[in-house]
């Protein structure tokens, strides 16, 4: 067994984090009969059941360096979308103590570790749908979000991270002393972040951005007889409606029509200006740059093992990029999963 967290094995780390999950639930005055994982990625997420059969999801924040005023920011935000019947979310839940959050100590993580209870959402997530119809709405409910935060007014000692540059002021990761890469992989990602950041430049020069989901893809939509949700607000941030855009459309890029019903669901509810489709690609090619980045300084196992294959793909699809100017998945030399 490792000495640290990020050093243990999966099943390991699954075995502490539970503890922590058990830690958190202790908080709220709920009669628990059961806790089961239900996602194991950046955060870790478990389906909490009461002795009467009624259900939560307990998130953990492992690899999320939210502060206590973005937590508070997210939660806040989420708190009013639930009250708009326009938008199916979660509620969050109070502690015993009316706290919207809790924060654990541990030092196996070698930091605190940050839970959120909420309201658990029935349905499939979207990820398994790839219907058009589905899609079409998601985009429909991306737009009642943008236009929900272009009113809505973040409460005092709430904040959320500013999303103006390429990583989004995370950890630059990206180089060789992180991935994998060679010396010419690392100029290719250089250049592209350079162009990246000119381009937001730009558009930050013309509009003064508003709230976020900032991480709207299938698996953290669900779909219940024709009606869709949306979860997981942990990294909503103060972005432009196209960085928003771009999000969704690198996890459903080359998956049929989605794209194009997507598309068409937002244009019909918004009154944002579409952005070009130049722009739409720089922004899709900086999610992947932004996940990679990101996945280099992951502390969970299933996702440290998947860092290699992840960098490769990503080198392949960003160098088709580069000679075409058009963003795919669907590329000679990429190994399945994505």
């Amino acid at each position: 067994m490792g000495s640290t967290f990020r050093e243990f094995s999966a099943s390991q780390q699954r075995r502490h984090l539970h503890s922590i999950a058990r830690r958190a639930i202790e908080h709220y005055d709920l009669p628990v009969d059961r806790m089961a994982l239900v996602n194991a990625g950046f955060n870790f997420t478990y389906r909490v059941t009461l002795t009467d059969g009624k259900k939560f999801a307990l998130r953990l924040n492992i690899n999320s360096r939210r502060s206590s005023e973005n937590l508070f920011g997210e939660v806040a935000w989420t708190s009013a979308l639930a009250e708009n019947s326009r938008v199916t979310v979660p509620v969050p839940q109070r502690t015993r103590d009316g706290d919207l959050f809790v924060v654990l100590d541990d030092p196996l993580m070698e930091r605190s570790v940050p839970a959120v209870l909420y309201s658990w959402l029935p349905g499939r997530n979207l990820e398994v749908n790839n219907s058009t119809a589905a899609w079409y709405h998601a985009g429909q409910t991306m737009a009642t979000l943008h236009d929900h935060a272009r009113h809505f007014s973040l409460p005092a000692g709430a904040a959320v991270p500013y999303l103006r540059d390429a990583l989004w002021g995370t950890p630059d990761r990206l180089d060789r002393r992180h991935l994998p890469i060679t010396s010419d992989d690392e100029v290719l990602i250089r250049d592209l972040l350079g162009e990246i950041n000119r381009r937001l430049d730009d558009l930050w020069s013309h509009d003064r951005g508003r709230l976020l989901h900032a991480d709207l893809h299938g698996g953290n939509m669900k779909w219940l007889r024709g009606r869709l949700a949306v979860f997981d607000f942990d990294d909503c941030g103060w972005g432009l409606p196209v960085q928003d855009l771009a999000t969704t459309l690198y996890y459903i890029r080359d998956i049929g029509d989605c794209e194009a019903a997507f598309l068409d669901g937002y244009e019909k509810e918004s009154s944002v200006e579409m952005p070009s489709p130049g722009e739409r690609e720089w922004l899709i090619v900086q999610r992947n740059l932004l996940l990679l980045s990101d996945l280099a300084g992951t502390t969970t196992r299933e996702l440290l093992d998947f860092v290699p294959r992840y960098t490769s793909n990503s080198l392949i699809k960003l160098r088709a990029f580069a000679a075409t100017g058009v963003y795919h998945h669907e590329v000679e030399g990429v190994v399945r999963n994505r």
